[in-house]
Formats: C-alpha cells, sequence, structure tokens
C-alpha cells in the first residue's frame, strides 16, 4: 500500500509540473514578429517594389499584351528586326542598335548606357497610333529615367500623325511606356497596372 501511495504522490507531481510549463507561457509578450510582417520588412529595408523580378523586358510586355481584350488588340508587331519582325506579338529590341533605339522608341542618347535589355510592340499601320516599350534599367533610379522618357517623347517632333497621348510606369528596374492613341494608350496602362507588380503610374497625360 505504501507503494501504491508514492507512486500516486510521483505520478500526482509529474502532473502539477506539467501544468506549470504550460500555464508558464500564457499571457507572454510575442518579441519576434512573424516572417513577413512590416516590422521585419522594415529592419531587412525591402519593400515589395524591391522584390520585383522579371526574366526580361520581353515578359513584362507579354504579359500586358496578354491582358487586352481581343476586341482592343490590333496588327502589330514587336522588335528591331525589321526583316524578321514577331508578328502580332511583343518582340525583344536589340539595344545595342542605339540608332533604332532613339528613332524607334524615341529613347534619347543620354539613357543609351542606363538600359541593357528592351522589348517592343508598335501598331503595324501607324507607329504614332500605338508605340509600347519596356526598358530594364541599370546603374541609375528607373524613376529618373521615366522622367526622361516623357521629355523625349513629348518634345519628339513626329510625322504621319501625332500621338494622343502619354503613358509612363515604373515596375522595380522597369520602366514601362506607351503613346500613341488614346483609347489604345488607356488598354496598355490598365494592363500594365494590373499585371505588374510594383507598379507606378509617373506620367499620364495627352499630347495634343
Amino acid at each position: 500500500m505504501k507503494k501504491i501511495k508514492n507512486m500516486s504522490a510521483l505520478a500526482l507531481a509529474a502532473v502539477f509540473a506539467f501544468a506549470a510549463v504550460l500555464l508558464s507561457g500564457c499571457g507572454k509578450k510575442q518579441d519576434t514578429p512573424p516572417s513577413g510582417s512590416q516590422s521585419e520588412q522594415e529592419s531587412s529595408g525591402k519593400t515589395g517594389e524591391d522584390n520585383v523580378s522579371y526574366a526580361d523586358s520581353l515578359e513584362v510586355m507579354k504579359l500586358i499584351w496578354d491582358e487586352f481584350d481581343e476586341d482592343d488588340k490590333f496588327p502589330c508587331y514587336g522588335g528591331s528586326d525589321l526583316e524578321n519582325p514577331v508578328m502580332d506579338a511583343p518582340g525583344s529590341f536589340d539595344v545595342s542598335d542605339t540608332d533604332a533605339l532613339t528613332a524607334t522608341l524615341i529613347v534619347p542618347q543620354s539613357l543609351h548606357d542606363s538600359i541593357d535589355d528592351a522589348a517592343s510592340l508598335i501598331n503595324m499601320m501607324n507607329a504614332n497610333n500605338f508605340t509600347g516599350a519596356a526598358i530594364r534599367v541599370k546603374g541609375t533610379e528607373p524613376s529618373a529615367v521615366a522622367e526622361e522618357i516623357k521629355k523625349s517623347v513629348t518634345g519628339n517632333q513626329f510625322m504621319c500623325g501625332f500621338p494622343e497621348k502619354l503613358v509612363v510606369i515604373t515596375a522595380g528596374d522597369y520602366v514601362v511606356y506607351a503613346f500613341g492613341l488614346e483609347d489604345t494608350v488607356n488598354c496598355f496602362k490598365e494592363a500594365a497596372q494590373k499585371k505588374l507588380e510594383g507598379a507606378k503610374l509617373v506620367c499620364e497625360q495627352r499630347m495634343e
């Protein structure tokens, strides 16, 4: 009987010890913020825009073009190779062809060294009806490049008609922009804002 009592006492002691461990955690303040919380992001110095990442400018333009409604699409081509253009879709643009970069995408000479990748989509009938592009920026702030693009396009001397509207958007290391007919440029803007992470509208203005 004495042995049984001793075993019961030991069992009760074990139960009380376990309960004490559980209760010691009640009401304890959480000192470490959960993963992905605002505090963790602030301490790491990273924001959502810093984490924006795409394979290249072509991927960016494809995301935008694929978001267009079929009724809003138009005959177009992409890329800088006029002998072998990408039909009815965006294409990669050779940034080493600086003459075409300026003449076609209206990129000023001052930005040539700040761009390491580009893609384009242009209305087949008239480039002034729609020209859209995505450029990847290196060594400078995308917002500064966006302002230079705005100045270059609005100050350009267009022939064969004048574009109605310009939009310029940044998304991470990319600057995307389009000029042309207002309705089409609006479609581009809405698609870019919907599909691109961290999209920021830098410029939206009529050009006439």
